[in-house]
């Protein structure tokens, strides 16, 4: 809201121009990514754009333009680790999360990303996520402590986002052995 205000008020820029311009930087950092970290590029936009990864972008600027600069991070936390490095993917990551608070949660890419590959970090990869399913009615209690957004009685159904995660999980299980 804040970048907004500052666009349109200081620049006198008008909406469209503005929303064009968020378009740009979330679309370029995705473009990045796709080139420099994916096997198939053609399949990894297939899945961005028809499993609607695409209409969430284009609908919450916010969250998108943080994951944006989340995915710019990125490479800072796996090149050699030094001050410089872990500084700009610090500060670009706190930067994300002042545009969008879920940014934090990439701050723990810069942990994962430097451990290597073996069968005990992918259980650790699938064995995370797992634990934070089971146990988030008590870990949304927790947070509802400091955000009074949070709904401790969230749930979560048998959709097809859970389904697919599941699936990429047990994936990645099947290719780790």
């Amino acid at each position: 809201m804040a970048l907004e205000m500052l666009f349109s008020n200081v620049f006198h820029a008008p909406f469209q121009l503005f929303t064009a311009l968020i378009y740009a930087v979330i679309f370029f950092s995705y473009y990045r990514f796709i080139k420099n970290f994916s096997l198939d590029p053609m399949f990894s936009v297939l899945i961005y754009v028809c499993y609607t990864f695409m209409i969430f972008d284009l609908s919450a600027l916010r969250n998108c333009l943080a994951v944006g600069m989340c995915l710019l991070a990125f490479p800072f936390a796996l090149k050699k680790t030094n001050l410089k490095n872990a500084l700009i993917f610090f500060v670009t990551v706190i930067l994300a999360a002042q545009i969008h608070s879920s940014a934090y949660v990439f701050l723990v890419v810069y942990i994962v990303a430097k451990m290597k590959v073996t069968p005990k970090t992918v259980l650790f990869y699938v064995g995370v996520p797992i634990l934070l399913f089971v146990f988030r009615g008590s870990i949304l209690t927790f947070i509802s402590q400091f955000r009074k957004a949070v709904d401790p009685s969230a749930t979560a159904s048998i959709g097809g986002s859970l389904l697919f995660l599941l699936f990429v999980l047990v994936i990645s299980l099947f290719f780790a052995f």
